[in-house]
């Protein structure tokens, strides 16, 4: 099995960046785009080119997930229905508080 894209450090991405014989700033750019723009899937990535775009979809998994519905209350709070990747659904609530959110 591929291991998952997301959650990587940025060395183990040099270190695969240099075994393909990219040069290593590539995985300073992989890292914003996860860490930053909190993006996973390479097709989204868009200041990459396209062949290293399509190696990462090569060499690493990265499933997403499709907020499936969204039910809101009037104090705030939110519950989502998320479809994951292998079509399992999970549920979350958001609660917001005065200093801080719950998830």
């Amino acid at each position: 099995m591929k291991p998952f894209l997301a959650g990587q450090s940025r060395e183990a991405l040099s270190f695969w960046a240099e075994s393909r014989s990219l040069p290593k700033f590539r995985a300073g750019q992989i890292c914003q785009w996860l860490y930053g723009k909190t993006v996973i899937s390479p097709d989204d990535m868009a200041n990459l080119p396209k062949d290293l775009r399509a190696a990462l979809k090569e060499d690493f998994f990265a499933p997403g997930s499709l907020v499936a519905e969204i039910a809101s209350s009037p104090d705030g709070v939110e519950k989502l229905a998320i479809n994951l990747y292998d079509d399992e659904c999970i549920e979350m609530v958001i609660i917001p508080a005065k200093e801080r959110l719950t998830f």
